[in-house]
This record gives structure tokens, sequence and C-alpha cells, in this order.
């Protein structure tokens, strides 16, 4: 008899405890929806134990004018009962004034427990720029309590440099020489009858100054062409990296250190092999400051290490690219 009386007693609890969360909304056998979801957070889909989301770029040195791609990564730790679904990135970087998106369909890789989703960011301004955390929100089913299964994680904050456009400033203002005005009324081929017409405009070319000017110019432009695309030269260097782009990740390092090397000699005048430990003393001090010269050296030690160290692998580094890079930005300041 008690036993009976207890499994009634038992029965009629969960009776009334599955009426009162259907009466809630909150039955076990309802849709995962995120509660309390903030303002402007978009609920991923995915439902597990945890997840983390991080954001990766290749480059953080953009030319002007240029794109890179971003990256999101999103690994699961633990079970997963639902797999986040697409990011929006439209919407995600709908309301920024700092880069304009651009979706790259058919990208998204999923493994097991990974998944990466790419764009491409193109910068609206110059100047370092920061691409802000990225919010990645899920239910945890394994807490009990419904209110509380939201959970959010956050991506780090990456930061780029836009390199500003060189702008050659032209002098307004000519030389400071004051003319004879009289003397020139009195000179013969101002006051003639016909005046300064086309004929004496094109004689006035074959006269001795203007045919030395002439000479001069031309040779002149010659030696400075020559001069440009001479062995070293950043021009002759930057064609020789172009073309490396298509060869193995071995001749690549081997000639991304020899020519960089050339540049060096010969747009510097610097003598020997130039280190990373040369860089990091400052050897071009001049033209970076602390953090670009750390940046620069740590791109030189791998160069370094790749190239003494054939068996590892370059898969993750654009050499070629980043040296190119770094090129411009030299010739720019030096």
């Amino acid at each position: 008899m008690r036993i009976t009386k207890t499994i009634f007693v038992a029965t009629l609890f969960f009776i009334l405890g599955a009426v009162s969360r259907a009466a809630d909304g909150e039955t076990v056998l309802a849709p995962w929806f995120p509660r309390n979801l903030p303002d402007g957070v978009q609920f991923s889909g995915a439902v597990g134990a945890r997840f983390r989301i991080s954001t990766l770029v290749k480059e953080v040195i953009i030319n002007p004018g240029s794109a890179f791609d971003f990256e999101v990564d999103i690994q699961a730790v633990g079970k997963v009962l639902v797999p986040p679904g697409e990011l929006d990135f439209a919407t995600m970087f709908g309301g920024d004034t700092t880069f304009k998106v651009e979706v790259l369909p058919g990208l998204t890789q999923a493994g097991a427990n990974r998944w990466r989703y790419f764009c491409r960011l193109w910068p609206l301004k110059e100047g370092k720029l920061v691409i802000p955390e990225i919010p990645f929100a899920y239910i945890n089913p394994d807490i009990p309590w419904f209110k509380n299964q939201l959970m959010l994680d956050f991506s780090g904050l990456i930061e780029v440099e836009v390199l500003q456009r060189q702008i050659f400033p032209v002098a307004l203002r000519g030389p400071e020489v004051v003319f004879d005005i009289d003397g020139l009324r009195k000179t013969p081929w101002m006051n003639s009858v016909k005046g300064f017409g086309f004929t004496e405009f094109i004689w006035m070319f074959f006269t001795p100054p203007f045919i030395g000017i002439a000479i001069w110019s031309v040779v002149k432009y010659r030696t400075s062409i020559e001069l440009l695309n001479a062995k070293g030269r950043a021009s002759w260097v930057l064609e020789n990296l172009t073309s490396l782009k298509h060869k193995t990740d071995l001749l690549q390092i081997q000639g991304v250190f020899e020519l960089m090397q050339e540049y060096f000699h010969c747009s510097f005048g610097l003598s020997g092999v130039v280190t990373s430990a040369e860089i990091v003393n400052g050897l071009f001090a001049k033209f970076f400051n602390q953090d670009e010269t750390e940046r620069f050296a740590k791109f030189f030690s791998r160069i370094e290490t790749l190239k003494f160290n054939p068996d590892l692998s370059n898969k993750d580094c654009d050499i070629v690219g980043q040296a190119i890079v770094w090129i411009r930005i030299l010739e720019v300041r030096r």
C-alpha cells in the first residue's frame, strides 16, 4: 500500500512539473533558442558544451587601395549537438565605417569540430586600424537552467596598418626674377610686324641654349633609367621577387635572402651579410620605429631560419609577399 502511494505521488509530481514547464514555453522538445540574447549579437545556431572563436589575418601592413583576407576560426571543445551556421559578415561589419566587406562564397571549410569562415576586408581609412572583437553566441545544454544556457565567447582585437598614399608637393611659386618689361618690349622679335608667330616659335628650339638643354635631358634620363634598373636597385629587386612567386619554397627562401642582401648593399651601401641581429640593434632605425624594427627583424629571422633549415614548413607565411612590402616601405621612407 505504501509503495503504491509513493508511486502515485511521484507520478503526480512529474505531471505537474511537465505542465509547469510547458506553461513557461520551455519544454525539452522545444527547438533550441537563446534566452537573454544581447542587442546586436547574432545567435550562431550552435549547441554544444563549449566553443572557442579566434580571428586571423595574414598581413598586418596593407598597401593603399588593397584588400586583405579575414578569417574566423571556431573550434568545439566537447560534444556538439548542433553545429554553427554561416556567419553573416555583411551584418557583422554593417555599421563599421573602417572596413568594407566583400563576402567570399564557398570558402567556408568545416571539419569534425572546427569551422572556418572567410571574407575580404577593404580598408576605408589610412593609418593604424583595429578589427573589433567578434562575439560568438551559442547554447550550452549541460547547464540545467534554461535562462542561463546562453554562452558568449569573444575573439581578440587585431591591429593592421594601412600605408599612407605618397603625395609629392609641386612648387607653385616661380623663381624670384625681376623681369625688365621695357627691355623686352625693345627686342626686335617682340615688335615685329607679324609678332611672335609659329615660325619664330619653331626656330627658338634650334637656338644653342635649347639644344644644350635637350641633349642634357636625354643623357640625364638615360642615366637615371640605367641607375634605376641596375642590379640591386629597388625596381630590379622587386621584379626578381615577383618572379619567385611560382618557384618552390626552397628556391623562394634562397632567392629572397640573396635579393634582399643585394638590395641592402646597393641601396644602403652596406657591406657583408646583413643579419636579423643587426636589424634588431637599430641598423634601420632611421626608417623604422621600435615596433616596425622588431617586426622587420622577426621577418628576416624567419628567412634565416628557413634558409638554414630547409626541412621546416613555409606554408603559413608568404615570404615573397612580405619581402615586397618591406622593400616598398623602405623605398618610401629612405
